[in-house]
């Protein structure tokens, strides 16, 4: 999905998540946060490159079970995974130059 997509409020389940086979990008966030907005140009270049990469935007609230099971505190929160598992996370991504090298981390192996 690309960064310029709203985030979807129909999340996938953690073992959804956990089962996705090579380079992966969650992000967290809301339709209507300031923050979310303002990263979006920076997290759209960042993945201009990588268009290979599965990129899954979830609206994250109170009681949203798949922000609560990566223990997302603040938005935009990138969470980059290899075979479903935790490589790196960026919270409020402000430069195209951390987005590339928390990408980098997950495709090493490509």
């Amino acid at each position: 999905m690309a960064s310029n997509q709203p985030y979807s409020s129909d999340e996938p389940a953690r073992a959804q998540i956990d089962q996705i086979a090579g380079p992966a990008v969650l992000e967290f966030g809301d339709n209507y946060c300031g923050y979310c907005r303002r990263a979006q140009p920076v997290i759209a270049e960042g993945l201009a490159a990588h268009a290979n990469i599965r990129h899954i935007k979830v609206a994250d609230g109170p009681g949203r079970p798949l922000g609560r099971s990566f223990r997302v505190k603040l938005w935009p929160t990138l969470v980059f995974l290899r075979d479903g598992k935790e490589v790196a996370r960026l919270v409020r991504p402000d430069s195209v130059p951390a987005v590339s090298q928390a990408l980098e981390q997950i495709t090493l192996l490509d």
